[in-house]
């Protein structure tokens, strides 16, 4: 981008609609939004399940890193972000304005895909602890180490996609750019396809399990909803040609509204299975009246202790008898992990 003389924009037919109110509204309603998932999933984690596992530290990082890509955005109004380049007071502080908004946006680009990857990270982690087959292991591995790939090539891409490093918001020096717009095209597919296998792999797995179909149903939903954020990442590749735009403090504003959402959404998606406890008296346990005292007396008890591996009372899918009546069997305690449900969140 190069903008040498403020008054090439003048003109009588120029637009001067301004984008500032929404880039308020919408950062700041994804902030408490998040904010109070993260919240609420914690306390379930901490005090109901008193479990709190490594996704659940995945999902706070890529809280904060998107709500700090939030912040840059909303730091961004401040020197012109969301209003046409004619309309900034075109004086002294001109140009150093223009550069500054170029270069939130360079630091939102590198918040953004980085809340991304911790929110895809923290989902892998879930299943990981879900399905514990090999084929399905293996699967989520490779997954996770592309995930990882991209996300450190959008890091290196992004910091140094100008020679100088400071050529990328700075347009008065002499600097040689990449075209960053195609690399972008190619890191939002990537994402829509890794959304796509998230809400879908383990679909196949889950439905081999012996539970009950009521469950299967509403699991498969809560999967489904997943696809929110393909739909949000699909929807920012669309605008991604504004990313080169020579009115950068508007024509970037699509592009980093879709940013928000997507990773917002993610984090929604991400949070709403462990809100399960929340919501037990939906997903009532097939538990039998006709049971005789004397045969509940007869039969061996064991009540897990909660924050144990297998024992976490908000899973999806606990014993069809409930917790009181469940006896698992020692191999299954020391042998090979099996397909259960017991540890979904």
């Amino acid at each position: 981008m190069s903008i040498t003389n403020p008054n090439q924009f003048h003109g009588e037919f120029l637009p001067h609609n301004s984008l500032t109110g929404e880039i308020y509204r919408l950062n700041i309603a994804f902030i408490a939004v998040t904010s109070t998932f993260i919240g609420v999933r914690l306390i379930v984690r901490g005090f109901v399940v008193k479990h709190v596992a490594a996704d659940d530290y995945l999902i706070v990082a890529a809280g904060l890193f998107a709500t700090a890509f939030s912040a840059m955005a909303i730091v961004g109004v401040r020197y012109g972000l969301g209003k046409h380049v004619w309309d900034i007071p075109q004086n002294a502080e001109y140009v150093e304005k223009i550069k500054k908004t170029i270069q939130t946006l360079w630091i939102c680009q590198v918040m953004y895909v980085t809340a991304l990857m911790l929110v895809k990270l923290s989902i892998v982690v879930s299943y990981l602890r879900v399905f514990p087959t090999t084929i399905f292991r293996r699967t989520m591995y490779t997954l996770s180490a592309a995930i990882v790939g991209v996300w450190l090539c959008s890091i290196l891409i992004t910091i140094f996609q100008c020679k100088p490093v400071q050529g990328a918001w700075d347009f008065t020096l002499p600097r040689n750019c990449l075209k960053i717009v195609d690399f972008y095209y190619f890191t939002t597919a990537f994402s829509i396809f890794t959304d796509f296998l998230l809400c879908t792999l383990p679909l196949p797995v889950f439905w081999r399990l012996n539970v009950p179909k009521r469950q299967k149903y509403v699991v498969s939903m809560l999967f489904g909803i997943g696809l929110f954020a393909t739909v949000a990442s699909a929807l920012r590749i669309s605008v991604l040609q504004g990313v080169e735009s020579l009115d950068v403090t508007q024509g970037s504003v699509a592009t980093m509204k879709w940013s928000v959402v997507e990773v917002g959404t993610g984090i929604i998606c991400a949070c709403i299975p462990c809100l399960k406890p929340l919501f037990k008296n939906w997903l009532p346990d097939k538990i039998s009246t006709n049971r005789s005292g004397a045969r509940e007396k007869a039969r061996p008890t064991h009540t897990p202790r909660i924050g144990t591996p297998y024992s976490e009372a908000h899973e999806l899918t606990k014993p069809t008898d409930g917790w009181k009546s469940y006896n698992p069997p020692e191999a299954r305690i020391k042998g090979e992990p099996v397909v259960t449900m017991q540890n979904f969140v």
